[in-house]
């Protein structure tokens, strides 16, 4: 008896819509998981909003490449973030050239290019350690300036005139970020189908950037997750997750932590707050419904902070849907104390 292994494509999709802003970021993503039937995993994924964003990855993953398990992954990449504002950045308020009061921030693009190679080893059942080496080509380039709403004009004056005396060429930024990583990942997480339902699993990593890799800047990233999963009941299942990060040395602007959105706090936009220091809490109780395995609701809270003096929290109702082929569909809507609409998100997978 022959058997013969053959490919299987996998095709992902996903929206994510804020109604504040009318944004609309769509992604597509198609993955061959057994390339040529020999394990290897080759994976193309796209985001794209016209006017927000493009981000472009290829990937691809050798799960064996000895005897002792060894992995080897690369990714090259593309990601291009429109629109963003300055008021995050150092020195990315300015004053107004006729009349000092007034405030101006700019907006502007940012894109990301590089190379991403990894190297990964099972130390033992549970226990891994992951290497990495990333070459980053950073651009942050300047498009427009935005007046604060407060700022106060005579009639009829040519508000241009006002602009900063600063050229937004002057404040276009360009750089490598090249970055040695190593990480430890203990995991012993266990899993019914789609959904996690106990267990727990602990990650802990440091980042090197610049110094003899290159680069314009040279600081260290230290990051940190644990998460844990119980369920007291067949269909009901309590998890929450913990993480936090810390920033070292000259650090770029762009390279900060951020909290927002879809992935941490999910009823504020995306980059909502930035800082050298993070930490972030997310907690969620999970029903899944009886005679229909492909449904669950969700109830989340969120809380985080990026200098442990102000704490942002939000807070919402969510519920998971399984398709075959596109797999667990995610649907979360999330509030905070100061917005009264929800901030919608559908995206592939749990977001922990």
């Amino acid at each position: 008896i022959e058997f013969e292994e053959k490919d299987n494509l996998l095709f992902s999709l996903g929206v994510t819509y804020t109604p504040d802003d009318n944004t609309l970021i769509g992604q597509f993503g198609i993955a061959n998981p057994n390339l040529m039937g020999l394990g290897q995993r080759l994976s193309l994924n796209m985001e794209l909003n016209p006017n927000n964003i493009f981000n472009f990855n290829f990937e691809f993953k050798e799960p064996w490449l000895n005897a002792n398990h060894t992995s080897l992954g690369l990714k090259l990449y593309s990601n291009h973030i429109l629109d963003l504002s300055s008021k995050n950045l150092s020195d990315g308020v300015f004053t107004g050239n006729e009349e000092p009061k007034n405030k101006y921030t700019y907006h502007y693009n940012e894109k990301r290019t590089g190379l991403d190679l990894t190297l990964g080893r099972p130390l033992n059942r549970h226990l891994r350690l992951d290497t990495s080496f990333q070459l980053e080509r950073v651009t942050l380039e300047p498009r427009k300036w935005v007046a604060a709403t407060e700022n106060k004009y005579t009639d009829g004056a040519d508000q241009t005139q006002d602009y900063p005396f600063a050229t937004l060429s002057s404040l276009k930024e360009e750089y490598w970020d090249n970055s040695l990583g190593l990480s430890l990942v203990y995991n012993r997480l266990l899993y019914n189908g789609f959904y996690s339902t106990g267990g727990y699993s602990c990650y802990l990593g440091v980042n090197l950037h610049g110094g003899i890799l290159g680069g314009k800047y040279n600081y260290q990233r230290l990051s940190g997750e644990f998460k844990q999963f119980y369920s007291p009941f067949e269909y009901t299942t309590l998890g929450y997750r913990v993480m936090g990060g810390k920033l070292l040395g000259n650090t770029a602007d762009s390279s900060k932590l951020y909290l927002g959105g879809e992935l941490s706090l999910r009823g504020y936009d995306v980059r909502h707050v930035a800082g050298e220091q993070q930490a972030l809490a997310n907690l969620e109780l999970r029903q899944r419904i009886p005679n229909a395995d492909n449904l669950e609701l969700v109830l989340f809270y969120d809380v985080g902070t990026v200098d442990f003096g102000q704490y942002l929290h939000s807070y919402g109702v969510g519920f998971r849907y399984i398709i075959p082929i596109f797999g667990q569909l995610r649907f979360d809507f999330g509030w905070n104390p100061d917005r009264n609409k929800p901030r919608f998100n559908f995206l592939i997978g749990e977001m922990f």
